[in-house]
């Protein structure tokens, strides 16, 4: 919660496109990604659920944290039991991170 709030602060006081506002929404982004995995592994799956959601969420404008996250929603579905949604989830973290590292040649 001391997260959110600091990057509420950052938005309203150096605006949603400032530097400070975009790195600080990727920090976030992460440590919720790091924090869903620790819960995951605890068998504590609300609370692993709901930090991938706000990853989710935040890591939107940043693609190597999305891929992240769609791998650990496919993990999350895994051990939830839901192979083909999983799966899903996999396969998109494959497509971002084939899309990060597919270089783009100008004509």
């Amino acid at each position: 919660e001391a997260m959110e709030m600091s990057l509420l602060f950052r938005r309203k006081h150096f605006g949603l496109s400032s530097p400070q506002t975009y790195v600080y929404r990727e920090k976030v982004a992460k440590e919720y990604n790091r924090l869903s995995v620790v819960f995951m592994e605890k068998d504590q799956m609300k609370l692993s659920a709901d930090l991938l959601e706000k990853a989710q969420i935040l890591g939107e404008l940043y693609p190597n944290v999305l891929a992240v996250t769609y791998n650990n929603l496919g993990c999350y579905y895994r051990k939830k039991g839901k192979n083909r949604t999983a799966l899903n989830y996999l396969k998109e973290a494959l497509n971002v991170e084939s899309a990060i590292a597919t270089p783009h040649l100008s004509p």
